[in-house]
């Protein structure tokens, strides 16, 4: 979410306004499921977007990786 699309920030950046650590910051983008609401707060504030559409964007991808892919649709 963060390293896509219309945003770019540096990795000191993120770790400023996050107020995270560089390794939490690859654990969060490897397991999004893991942010707290704080953090939320934060990454909309960031992105300057309201927090409900980036629960929204979080919550698709962790859908997204937990289910099993459709009948009749090859995986991978």
């Amino acid at each position: 979410m963060l390293r896509h699309g219309r945003f770019t920030f540096t990795e000191r950046e993120l770790m400023e306004h996050l107020r995270m650590t560089y390794r939490t910051i690859k654990q969060r983008e490897a397991d999004p499921s893991t942010l707290t609401i704080a953090e939320l707060l934060r990454v909309a504030d960031l992105l300057d977007e309201p927090v409900h559409d980036i629960i929204a964007v979080v919550l698709a991808e962790v859908q997204g990786a937990t289910q099993p892919p459709s009948k009749g649709t090859p995986a991978g």
